[in-house]
Parts: C-alpha cells; structure tokens; sequence
C-alpha cells in the first residue's frame, strides 16, 4: 500500500517494495502526475525496510535487517537516497528484526 504525502504543492506518492523506493510526484491541484517519477533501491543486501517518518525535509526510512536508516530528501526527490548508520549505544542482533518503527521528536 503506497504512502500518500502532500508537500510544497504536490501530492507525493512513496510505494515501498522490499527495499525498492518508487516515488511519484503529483499536482495538488489537478491530481495530474507531474515532472518525474523515481526509482530507488536502498541496498542490495538483505533488507526489511518497514516504517517511515515525514519531517519537513526528509522522509526517514528504517530497515529492520540493517544497522541503518535510509533518508529521501522531500525537496529533491530526484537525489539519491542517503544511507545512515546507526552508531553509539545501538547494538544489531543478526538473523531478526531490530530497528522496527520511527517516531519524529520535536
């Protein structure tokens, strides 16, 4: 099931599937699709990207397989996804799940 998000003016469209980021750009307004549509694929290695946050700029992304996060920068759908570590005090268990669901603190 896609994710439906409006932003500056467009209706953003994010399906997720395994570990690969389709995201569709849509007028407001008309409901048209507009300008782009982008393909992303996260990683290659095993993955399990479940749970995404909505801040202003960025949609964050976790993957519950890897010891990162994965950040889309809602301005410029067209980059690259950023990949970011989890680092400090995070510990990763192989062979379950970890990282599962992100909240947005203000």
């Amino acid at each position: 099931m896609p994710v439906v998000f409006t932003f500056e003016g467009l209706r953003q469209q994010v399906r997720l599937t395994n570990s690969h980021l389709t995201l569709t750009n849509y007028s407001s307004k008309t409901g048209g699709s507009i300008a782009f549509r982008t393909h992303f694929t996260f990683t290659t290695a095993t993955s399990f990207v479940n749970d995404v946050v909505l801040t202003p700029r960025y949609a964050w992304f976790t993957d519950s397989a890897q010891p990162q996060l994965y950040r889309v920068d809602r301005r410029h759908p067209t980059r690259r996804p950023v990949t970011v570590p989890l680092s400090g005090a995070w510990r990763q268990t192989p062979a379950v799940n970890n990282a599962n669901g992100i909240a947005r603190w203000d």
